[in-house]
Formats: C-alpha cells, sequence, structure tokens
C-alpha cells in the first residue's frame, strides 16, 4: 500500500510542521506502542484502513485510474485533558486536512471518546475519506497501458516539444497578413509597422503594371518591390516590426515604392 503510505507520510508532515498544534504530535499507527504512559500530551496515530482501486475510462476516453482511500486517526489524550478540547483539536486538526487536500478529501468522521486500557488514555477514532484520480501508466510495465498512454494520455497531452503553441496555431491559420499605404515622396523614408519581421514580402502600385517604360525620359520605372529570408529588392528594407521605403533618384532604372499620393498594397508572410 505504497500509494496510502505516501499519503499518511505527507499529512503527519504538514501537521507537524505546517499546523505545529500545541501540546500534539502526529504519529505512524505503529509508533504508537513506544508511546510514554501516562500520556503529557496528546497524540494522533494514522494507520490505512482501506484501500479501493477502480478503473474506468474518462470523457476523453482515457485509461484512468481512482483509488478511494480510508485512512484512521486515532486520537490518545491524557486522561487530564478536557474531552471538549480534545475535541476542537481534533475539528482543528481535520479541517486543516481538508483544506490542504481540498480537492481529494471527500469528508472525514470524529468518533465517540472511549478509554484505551493499553495506552491507558483516552481515545477517539476518526475517520479521513480520501479520493484521487491518477493515471496507471507511468508505473505500468503492462505495454497495453503504457504504450497507448503516450498518444492519449497526459503524458501526451503535456508534451511541449510535439504541440504547437497558440502563436504557432495563429501563424498557421494566418499566415499572412496584407495591408495598404500612400506613397511620401522622394528621399523620404517611410516606415510600415506590421507587428513582425516578414519572411516573405510583396509590394507593388496599386491600378499599375510592375514597371513602365517612361518614353519622354526614356527610363524604366518599377512599382514592385521583394524581400526574401532578409534579402530585399531596391529601396526596400525590413526591420524587426515590419518595413521601411525609401525611394533614391538613379540613372536609366528607378526603383518607385513610396512616389508621392501613390497607393501601394503589400502582402507579408511570418
Amino acid at each position: 500500500m505504497l500509494f496510502t503510505s505516501e499519503i499518511i507520510d505527507e499529512m503527519i508532515s504538514a501537521i507537524n510542521t505546517e499546523l505545529k498544534p500545541s501540546s500534539c504530535s502526529a504519529i505512524r499507527g505503529f509508533d504508537t506502542k513506544g508511546l510514554p504512559i501516562p500520556l503529557k500530551k496528546s497524540y494522533l496515530s494514522f494507520v490505512p484502513e482501506k484501500n479501493t482501486v477502480s478503473y474506468f475510462e474518462d470523457e476523453n476516453r482515457e485509461f484512468c485510474q481512482k483509488n478511494e482511500v480510508t485512512i484512521r486517526m486515532t486520537c490518545y489524550s491524557p486522561l487530564t485533558a478536557l474531552a471538549s478540547q480534545t475535541h476542537i483539536l481534533l475539528e482543528e486538526v481535520l479541517t486543516f486536512l481538508n483544506e490542504k487536500y481540498i480537492t481529494e478529501i471527500s469528508g472525514y468522521t470524529i468518533g465517540d471518546t472511549e478509554y484505551d486500557n493499553e495506552v491507558k488514555a483516552f481515545k477517539i477514532i476518526c475517520k479521513i475519506f480520501y479520493e484521487r484520480e491518477s493515471c496507471p501508466a507511468p508505473d505500468s510495465n503492462n505495454g497495453a497501458i503504457s504504450v497507448p498512454q503516450n498518444f492519449f494520455c497526459k503524458t501526451h497531452v503535456t508534451d511541449t516539444e510535439i504541440h504547437v503553441t497558440a502563436d504557432e496555431h495563429k501563424k498557421y491559420n494566418e499566415p499572412f497578413v496584407t495591408g495598404t499605404y500612400t506613397g511620401d515622396g522622394y528621399d523620404i523614408e517611410q516606415t510600415v509597422n506590421i507587428g513582425f519581421r516578414p519572411k516573405l514580402l510583396f509590394i507593388f502600385r496599386q491600378g499599375s503594371p510592375s514597371s513602365v517604360f517612361d518614353t519622354d525620359i526614356l527610363f524604366m520605372k518599377n512599382y514592385c518591390g521583394f524581400a526574401f529570408d532578409g534579402k530585399c529588392s531596391k529601396n526596400l528594407h525590413l526591420t524587426s516590426k515590419g518595413f521601411y521605403v525609401l525611394d533614391k533618384v538613379s540613372s536609366e532604372t528607378e526603383t518607385r515604392l513610396n512616389e508621392d499620393g501613390a497607393t501601394y498594397v503589400y502582402a507579408a508572410f511570418k
């Protein structure tokens, strides 16, 4: 009954180190043989009384284990102790345990005051009803239990390396963003903030060909730009939050991504 033994050790330690009731100590049941007689203070003796194990499928069809444990806590108090004070002590201890294991203790009882001839003290038997649900797979050598657990139980669900994060989900559902901006003119830097550094970026002037040859000045005008893996076409630069454009005069061919009053469309991939 290792499982029950661990619960009892936890409760004894919590009472003695956290609650620290005056003139009282929590001990294991087999320690009662060494109690000093007559008693000078009260002792709370813990022993497992019943441990029922059952198996079931939860709402996610996961194979689960349920332990229903009854723990007997016997209070031995000196003959000089008032029965009313002993009951107050037990209520204090049981309330403390109930709050500490609020999701696992389903209830408790406090019995009648009796006389114990062996210990020569008053005795009150209390019972604590403890329940816990768990996955049996981690401690099992049965492949029928442990192998499916890797895929369907909590080990799989809580594995952060094989699951995508919320940000990754958002990226998959919205792999790119689109938008527009209006040009400011030559030699004016315009920054477009989209919240991330794009891995792939396309820009073009709305309603215009990607390039136009100006027959008056014998110039080729480009109205589109590209960026991929940190590398950019002319007059386009990436930032940690988006990109910026800056038109500069050049000979023979010009790339115009910020022409005054012109509307530009972009598609930025995350």
